[in-house]
C-alpha cells in the first residue's frame, strides 16, 4: 500500500509528465520517490525543469510542482544506495533494483529490463503502478505482517497502536511475527525496537509489565525490544501501524481472528495527525527484551 518507486528525473522535462507525477506520487497515493542518485534526485529533476520550461511562468509552475512533491515528504532516501557515474540513470536504477527492489522503475524511454515501465498509457494500468487505498486480508499474523512489509522496509521507526492489546496468543503471534520480520527479513533502515501504544484493557501497567516479561519477552528475537506506552482507552480508537514514512489502519485490530479484516492506507493529513500524536499523553511506559 506504500511503496518506493524509482522515477526518472527526465520525466520532469514535460508538463504532461510532471502533472501525472505530481497527481500520483506521495503518501496519499502510496507512492514514494526513491532519491536516486542519493541526495541528487531533486537536483536532476530541477535540471530537466530548467532546461525545458518555456518562459518564466512555466518555469515557476514546474518548480512549484517539484517543491510541492518535496513538501509532501514523498522522496525516500534509501540507505547504502549504489551509484556509478559511468552508467545512465536507468542502468543505475536497474542495478540498484537488483540490490534492493523498488516497486517498479518508471522511465522516460523504453528499456529491456522487465521491471522498467515506460511512461505512457500503459503505466496507468500497470500492475505495479496500481495501488488501491484499501484491501481485505486474512486475520493471521503472517497475512497482517505481509501487508505491513512494504512500508516496514521504508521505515526507521515502527509503532503499533491497539487499545485492546492483551497478553494472549491472538496479539502475541502478530507482534512476534513482526519482530521476526524486523530481525531477519526487513530491507532498508535497521529497526531494533517496536513501540506499542496500548491501554489498560489487559490490566494495570504493573500487571501487564509482569505478564509481558514472563510470556512475551522470552519469545522475542534477541535484537528486538518492545516499548509499551499506556494511554487512556478513550484516547485510542483505530488500530494502526504508524511509521516515519506512512501509516495503515487495521479495522479489525492487530490480533489474529476469524475471517478478513479491512486495511486502509492513511493519506498525508491523517498520517501527519496520528504521527504527531501517537506518543502524546502516555501515562506509563516500560520496555521488554529477551534476557541472554
Amino acid at each position: 500500500m506504500i511503496y518506493e518507486y524509482a522515477i526518472s528525473p527526465a520525466l520532469f522535462a514535460h508538463e504532461d509528465r510532471i502533472a501525472l507525477m505530481i497527481a500520483s506520487l506521495g503518501r496519499d497515493h502510496g507512492r514514494l520517490v526513491s532519491d536516486l542518485p542519493k541526495d541528487k534526485w531533486e537536483q536532476l529533476a530541477m535540471y530537466f525543469i530548467k532546461s525545458h520550461a518555456a518562459g518564466d511562468a512555466q518555469l515557476a509552475a514546474w518548480k512549484e510542482a517539484l517543491f510541492s512533491l518535496k513538501k509532501r515528504a514523498a522522496i525516500f532516501r534509501r540507505p547504502g544506495v549504489h551509484w556509478d557515474d559511468n552508467l545512465t540513470w536507468i542502468n543505475n536504477a536497474v542495478t540498484e533494483h537488483a540490490r534492493i527492489p523498488f516497486r517498479t522503475i518508471v522511465s522516460e524511454e523504453p528499456h529491456g529490463h522487465a521491471e522498467v515501465v515506460t511512461y505512457g498509457i500503459g503505466l496507468v494500468g500497470h500492475e505495479k503502478w496500481k495501488n488501491p487505498p484499501n484491501a481485505y486480508i486474512g486475520r493471521t499474523a503472517a497475512d497482517i505482517v505481509a501487508q505491513m512489509s512494504a512500508l516496514l522496509n521504508l521505515s526507521g521507526t515502527v509503532v503499533l497502536v491497539d487499545r485492546n492489546f492483551s497478553i494472549d496468543d491472538r496479539f502475541m503471534k502478530v507482534v512476534l511475527e513482526l519482530a521476526e520480520y524486523l530481525n531477519i527479513h526487513k530491507l532498508g533502515p535497521r529497526v531494533d525496537q517496536i513501540k506499542y501504544v496500548i491501554s489498560d484493557v489487559a490490566g494495570s501497567p504493573k500487571d501487564v509489565n509482569k505478564l509481558c516479561v514472563t510470556h512475551l519477552a522470552p519469545r522475542l528475537p534477541a535484537r528486538i525490544s518492545i516499548k509499551f506506552f499506556f494511554k487512556s482507552k478513550g484516547k485510542l480508537h483505530p488500530r494502526f501501524l504508524l511509521t516515519d514514512r506512512g501509516g495503515l489502519n487495521f479495522e479489525g485490530g492487530l490480533d489474529e481472528g476469524a475471517g478478513l479484516t479491512l486495511v486502509s492506507r492513511l493519506g498525508e493529513d491523517a498520517w501527519a495527525q496520528e504521527w504527531d500524536a501517537w506518543d502524546k499523553d502516555a501515562y506509563h511506559t516500560f520496555e521488554i527484551k529477551r534476557n541472554e
